[in-house]
């Protein structure tokens, strides 16, 4: 895991923006054409790609609204050909039930085949195999990202205090709350037997609600 975060910190990402660029121009070659997308919108596809290395090598406000307005237009005449394509399809079909679930599953991208998922999760030079090794291993990762982020910002010597300037006494009040309010939120939480973040049950907060919403 150590290895994959400094791999992370170690990589170059303007380098993955040019790499995208250059990658981009194989994409009709590396991936397989939708049905829907004419030769028209393949032209189109490759001049947005130009607008987009243009915008790249002079990031200035010119160059990104011609490149945000071709592409939103090209975005929206794909969603329409789409459209018109599956309209199609399932109108040559409205009499054959299996070939209009097949164009369905299609759309869904169901298949038969086997998923193709990876067969194992490599951490510092080792394979795990294990479901539950590399479920805890990614559980112990996203559960310990936020504090091993904040290791990496450097302490200041500022007080919060110098930021509140101003005087706003009656911009915010919270008023006591009631027994009334306690037991009112008591009797929506819903019947289950899960615990909740605070490992008490819903069930028991409601069975025991005046041991707490007389005060």
């Amino acid at each position: 895991m150590e290895s994959f975060i400094n791999n992370l910190d170690c990589t170059d990402w303007r380098k993955v923006k040019i790499m995208k660029i250059l990658t981009y121009n194989n994409f009709i070659k590396s991936k397989s054409i939708k049905p829907w997308v004419t030769k028209g919108i393949l032209k189109s596809i490759k001049r947005k790609n130009l607008l987009y290395k243009s915008y790249i090598k002079s990031p200035n406000i010119t160059n990104k609204k011609k490149f945000a307005t071709y592409r939103n237009k090209l975005n929206h005449l794909l969603r329409l050909s789409k459209k018109h394509y599956i309209e199609k399809k399932i109108k040559e079909s409205e009499n054959n039930m299996k070939e209009t679930w097949k164009i369905i599953n299609s759309l869904l991208n169901k298949s038969k085949g086997k998923n193709n998922y990876p067969t194992h999760f490599s951490d510092n030079n080792t394979k795990d195999t294990d479901y539950n090794i590399i479920a805890n291993k990614f559980c112990r990762y996203f559960s310990n990202i936020g504090s091993n982020l904040a290791k990496k910002i450097s302490e200041v010597d500022v007080n919060y205090k110098s930021f509140l300037q101003g005087n706003y006494i009656s911009s915010l009040f919270f008023k006591d709350t009631t027994p009334g309010e306690v037991e009112s939120i008591t009797m929506k939480l819903k019947n289950i037997s899960s615990y909740g973040s605070d490992e008490l049950l819903s069930t028991a907060l409601v069975k025991k609600k005046r041991y707490y919403t007389n005060f």
